[in-house]
């Protein structure tokens, strides 16, 4: 649910009980529990210093056996990295399951005071680990190009899915894809799965939104142009005129679908670490312009029509809007893993014998088969550049399960680089397992631009004492000329995802919420963005103890970015004390240290 936000004075901050300043530009601090890299020592008895200088890179990968199930006891022996084709030594191999193995490093607390105090900075900061990642997964219903058969056996498999294969530890949204490229949550993430179940309890749930089905829509063109176009003296001008109107309707859902994906992978990257989109849905159709030009060669053949004249128009297609949002969902670390349910029968789909044979012989496209392929198609690219797979048929109940297991193969991959190395490496990973399917969910792309790091102000607000423990607000603040907006129906509004998490000096995430909220700001009052600010509450139910508490926050467009944390400790009387409490210092797993804040991600 998507909530609109008040916008306050600049900094009004003045009754949060702690207030957490963050300034442009912090880089966070290493984990404390990764040693440095070593270093060769200067030789003895010379007067001349040797230096050398260790690169350390980070990869994650995914390997699964080829039917798509994960493979989860992977041993660093196995694997081999090539950079620019040549071996490189292996300094780490974390599997899904390990601890912080996915989650990003927090950043180095910063001090927290009262109102119009200044905070001394911690004598001994606390070394807190990673929490041990969690499946976030989202189920993802195309409800804007599918057909009103094929949701039903969607709700069905999600339902056997909650019951049967869901986790305790999970994190799980039902969300659907809708007309205007909306994607609105049905449930928001929860690990309970009562509630889940009642969502899903009735196979009806998605019957109410428009029946749309390509093959039928192909066999509309195939008709039309068999009936009105045969004996016309100006087929090409026929064809054109018969099928604009589908053509048109493909790219418009088309642009909507990709517009929807992007904008909620963006609102995704505000959640830490990897996350799964189980993506049940027939795809869209690419280059929607060239498909009727193709069913009109089928039809008529190229004795009638010329090839080159149905490609005049084929850079009119959506095949730039694909990268775009795979680039985005792969920076927000999204990894989509798609499902098309639809019988492979319906490539067979000719109106009659004469026509399939008349077709056979020109040997030229099949409409049929092909609206199918590249509907389908489409599906997989999104999944192969986003780390995820692809998995098809009407096996709903069979293919949903794996799909959800997948993101379990997600390796943390750490190498030493070649130094002297400066421009862009070409990165190789074998697994030395018979049936292994390795693919890249972070693969470098030159043109993908990262999110802008903004400042925010992380505060508590005031408690209040409930049967299961003690609300916490986390109150996150932000100037308003930090976000980008878009003027609708007068209004500037810029939508953003909001994260927060507690997490014990153990490294155990007691608990974690996940909003969607949306700012507005009068067309007339532009000029005063500068000295605006919002503000926004996210609650957590704790028990008393001492916390880390972190904040992300996420623009849908994935242009703006911030990660912030706070040590609080919170009293059973339900107050909050700045920093972490008689606790000590936590041991880490003596992982080998990132590399350093200016290196590129993910090399």
């Amino acid at each position: 649910m998507r909530r609109t936000v008040r916008l306050l004075p600049p900094l009004a901050a003045c009754a949060l009980l702690l207030v957490a300043p963050v300034a442009r530009g912090q880089q966070p601090a290493p984990p404390a529990s990764r040693p440095a890299p070593p270093a060769a020592p200067p030789p003895a008895d010379s007067e001349l210093e040797e230096k050398v200088t260790v690169r350390l890179a980070e990869v994650q990968i995914l390997v699964t056996d080829r039917d798509g199930n994960p493979l989860t006891d992977l041993k660093p022996g196995e694997v081999e990295v090539r950079e620019d084709g040549e071996s490189r030594k292996i300094a780490y191999l974390e599997p899904f399951s390990t601890a912080g193995s996915l989650a990003k490093a927090i950043p180095q607390p910063t001090p927290v005071a009262a109102p119009g105090e200044k905070a001394a900075p911690p004598e001994t900061p606390v070394a807190i680990p990673n929490p041990a990642p969690q499946r976030w997964v989202v189920v993802l219903f195309d409800v804007l190009n599918s057909r009103t058969m094929d949701r039903k056996h969607w709700v069905a498999a999600a339902r056997n899915w909650v019951a049967t294969d869901m986790r305790p530890e999970d994190r799980v949204s039902l969300a659907v894809l809708e007309s205007e490229g909306t994607v609105r949550e049905l449930v928001p993430f929860t690990g309970d799965r009562e509630i889940l179940a009642h969502a899903l309890a009735e196979d009806t749930l998605l019957d109410s939104y428009p029946h749309r089905d390509y093959t039928n829509d192909m066999r509309r063109i195939v008709e039309d142009l068999t009936e009105t176009c045969d004996s016309s003296r100006y087929p090409e001008s026929c064809i054109s005129g018969a099928t604009e109107p589908l053509v048109f309707e493909w790219r418009g859902r088309g642009e909507q679908t990709l517009r929807g994906l992007t904008l909620f992978s963006g609102s995704l990257g505000a959640i830490p670490g990897r996350k799964a989109v189980l993506f049940l849905g027939p795809g869209i159709v690419p280059d929607p312009r060239m498909t009727a030009a193709n069913a009109g060669l089928a039809v008529f053949g190229a004795d009638r029509l010329s090839a080159s004249s149905s490609m005049a128009e084929r850079d009119a297609n959506l095949n730039q809007l694909m990268l775009e949002m795979t680039r985005l969902a792969a920076t927000a670390d999204v990894s989509f893993f798609t499902l098309d349910s639809r019988p492979s029968s319906l490539r067979d789909q000719s109106t009659d014998v004469e026509q399939s044979d008349g077709m056979a012989e020109r040997k030229l496209f099949d409409p049929f088969q092909q609206i199918f392929d590249v509907t389908r198609g489409s599906l997989d690219t999104i999944a192969i550049r986003t780390g995820g797979r692809s998995l098809h048929g009407p096996s709903v109940d069979k293919n949903l399960p794996i799909l959800a297991r997948s993101v379990e193969g997600i390796y943390s991959l750490g190498f030493y680089r070649d130094p002297a190395s400066s421009r862009k490496p070409s990165i190789k990973v074998k697994v030395a397992r018979r049936g292994a399917v390795v693919s890249f969910p972070d693969r470098y792309d030159s043109r993908r631009e990262e999110p802008i790091t903004i400042p925010v102000e992380v505060a508590i607000g005031k408690t209040e004492g409930l049967a299961g423990g003690i609300l916490v607000p986390v109150v996150i603040q932000a100037r308003a000329s930090s976000l980008s907006f878009r003027e609708e129906e007068g209004q500037d509004v810029a939508r953003i995802a909001l994260y927060a998490e507690a997490i014990t000096p153990q490294g155990k995430r007691e608990a974690s919420a996940y909003q969607q909220v949306e700012v507005r700001l009068d067309v007339s009052r532009r000029g005063d963005r500068s000295r605006q600010a919002f503000s926004h509450e996210v609650p957590l139910v704790l028990p008393p103890g001492p916390y880390r508490i972190r904040v992300r926050l996420s623009e849908f467009g994935f242009q703006h970015l911030s990660d912030r944390s706070v040590d609080i400790t919170l009293n059973s009387d339900g107050t909050v004390a700045p920093g972490i409490q008689n606790s000590v210092q936590i041991q880490g797993s003596g992982r080998p240290d990132p590399p350093p804040p200016t290196a590129e991600r993910p090399f």
